[in-house]
């Protein structure tokens, strides 16, 4: 086998090497003859240091150990070591530069935010504020308060908590339960901490299993409930709309391999229109009754959560509340999609002003007419726009619809990856953005469970109860892992300082998610328990998945041999070598990979350069 000294003019490329790339965390990308090498490490990993002890005559300085590496170009013979080190320096600062958006697509990622991930959250006007008010006395203290305690909750949880907090912390790029169980299980991987790590595990395929309920039921609820604006319009269509739901929700569902950015490009112009609507029909009611600002006096939301607590009355209150957050965890799960920055953009910019109008709006209109309670974001439009508010907040809800689908996709990607799920198809969709993705039979199976929920409850009423318990779960998780990945590298990196701040902030949110936890559970009896029940089913199937697969690993393992007396023997040995390039990506590098034991045993040769490449979830 030859070394790294064999060719001094192009030290670096791989032909006629075997090279093992220990512990590879980027992506990267497979030329069939020569290779330009971004980052070497030369002789540290253990791995090489094995081989030395085992080939007499050979030191650890002989074994070029890559550590990533990516398609460029050939590398000429002409070209010397030094030339190459420093291209590999300028090829390092444009990837890191490369993954940073560029100013001028900033505008498009959050255009395309607002049309995937903002559908959820922004079409929780529709609903809330008639679900809150339906058991509450309707006078103008308990308006101001209620209206006082949604906006509140909007700023506690969507934009301190997620925006600020939670999107900070990503996988790679990706969001979403599971990339962040991935992270949170790779930071308690001390031999102090593997206690921790099983937990880890537990609530983060918990919370996965929980996001995934919560996809089956925002789908329904969210175009149900803007169908039943037609009863306002024309009462005698209101037995149509499940059908006309169903027809929906098929369209949606079958336009999905287009991919995130096409839907995005589609349907983000769409939705700027419906942020539009929803702050200006606001507008004109607080024209009518400015009294409605005292809503952001946050002591008015205190003293109607206390006199609600008086009366026994506080928690089917705040599980009324929390339906205008329940979009909140498609921000982080769609991270990989368009990027933290679009989505804080959006979020800040377009979303929360328009989300804020109009339930100030609604609270206007309900302060002047209590009798509207009945659905008071259409009331808000006069008979000449009715027509035109219902098809758009149909539009919107299909945009709300998108939000959990492509956050679905993320995670069954992420599920793949870390061995709770089979390796389900993943299509790529986009040249430029990793992402953006479409997962067949996932978009099958959600699809069909959706389609069954709408024809099974048939309104959004029937479905008001089911919904909640499920996405707070899923926000209380993601809090518990964040503290967790905050925790640790703080104790790893010494900052101890900064560790105090952190969870003392992270139990102020837990207490937070806590609250709003329980107050949906209230409701496990009325209906909360279908997505509950849908949760553990499949919390059962992806852990018995992991678990059958560990114990498959393991027995395959048992019967390779170890990898570092087998490239001994390939250096003592003369082997066939076939043209070519053969990579191999594996998980453990204590073992040869099963590919290459098959290929040597039928085919008595393997290819003239192999790289052994660990891929790190």
């Amino acid at each position: 086998m030859q070394t790294a000294e064999d060719e001094p003019a192009a030290p670096y490329a791989v032909d006629g090497k075997t090279i093992v790339i220990n512990d590879e965390n980027a992506s990267w990308t497979i030329d069939r003859k020569t290779y330009d090498i971004q980052r070497i490490d030369v002789a540290r990993p253990s791995i090489a240091k094995e081989v030395a002890i085992e080939v007499p005559g050979e030191t650890a300085e002989d074994w070029t150990v890559i550590k990533s590496f990516d398609r460029k170009r050939p590398i000429q013979a002409s070209e010397t070591g030094k030339d190459i080190k420093e291209e590999v320096h300028c090829e390092e600062a444009d990837s890191h530069q490369a993954t940073a958006p560029r100013r001028g697509n900033i505008a498009l990622l959050s255009l395309g935010a607002l049309g995937v991930v903002y559908g959820d959250i922004g079409t929780s006007p529709l609903y809330t504020v008639q679900t809150l008010f339906s058991s509450l006395p309707t006078d103008k203290d308990h308006i101001i308060g209620g209206i006082s305690s949604l906006i509140w909750l909007l700023l506690l949880v969507v934009t301190f908590k997620y925006v600020v907090i939670v999107l900070t912390v990503d996988n790679r790029g990706e969001g979403g339960i599971m990339a962040l169980t991935a992270l949170a299980a790779r930071s308690c991987n001390a031999e102090s901490t593997k206690w921790l790590k099983v937990i880890v595990l537990f609530v983060g395929v918990l919370g996965t299993a929980m996001f995934y309920a919560d996809s089956i039921l925002t789908p329904a609820v969210s175009v149900l409930s803007a169908l039943e604006g037609i009863s306002v319009a024309t009462p005698n269509l209101n037995n149509r709309t499940m059908p006309i739901a169903i027809a929906i929700l098929f369209l949606l569902f079958t336009i999905q391999r287009f991919g995130t950015g096409f839907v995005g490009r589609m349907f983000g112009p769409m939705i700027i229109l419906w942020f539009v609507m929803l702050a200006v029909s606001g507008i004109e009611q607080i024209v009518q009754e400015p009294s409605i600002f005292e809503a952001f006096n946050p002591g008015r939301a205190v003293g109607f959560l206390l006199d609600q607590s008086s009366q026994g009355n506080l928690f089917p209150v705040i599980g009324s509340i929390v339906l205008g957050v329940t979009g909140s965890e498609c921000l982080y799960a769609d991270m990989g999609h368009f990027g933290p920055l679009s989505i804080r953009l959006s979020w800040l910019l377009v979303v929360m002003p328009s989300l804020f109008l109009n339930y100030l709006g609604q609270g206007a209109l309900l302060i002047r007419d209590p009798t509207l309670v009945d659905n008071p974001f259409f009331h808000m439009y006069s008979d000449n726009f009715l027509y035109l508010s219902v098809v758009m907040a149909t539009i919107a809800t299909i945009i709300a619809s998108q939000a959990v689908i492509s956050g679905t996709y993320s995670m069954t990607r992420e599920a793949i990856a870390f061995g709770y799920l089979p390796r389900l198809t993943v299509r790529h969709t986009s040249n430029s953005k990793i992402g953006r993705i479409y997962v067949p039979t996932a978009n099958l199976i959600l699809g069909a469970a959706v389609l069954i929920v709408t024809g099974a409850y048939a309104k959004s009423a029937n479905l008001a109860n089911a919904y909640g318990l499920s996405v707070t779960m899923t926000m209380m998780v993601t809090s518990l892992l964040v503290t967790v990945v905050g925790v640790t590298w703080c104790i790893r990196n010494s900052r101890w300082l900064l560790a105090v701040p952190l969870v003392t902030i992270m139990m102020a949110v837990l207490t937070l998610d806590m609250l709003l936890l329980i107050s949906c559970a209230n409701k496990f009896l009325d209906g909360a328990w279908f997505p509950f029940a849908v949760a553990i089913f499949l919390f059962i199937l992806m852990s018995t998945w992991a678990k059958g697969t560990h114990l498959l690993r393991d027995a395959v393992r048992a019967e390779l041999p170890p990898l570092a007396p087998f490239l001994a023997w390939l250096t003592a040995e003369t082997v066939q070598r076939s043209p070519r390039t053969a990579v191999y990506a594996v998980t453990d590098l204590n073992s040869v990979p099963p590919a290459l034991v098959l290929n040597l045993r039928h085919h008595k040769s393997i290819h003239e350069a192999v790289i052994i490449c660990k891929v790190t979830v």
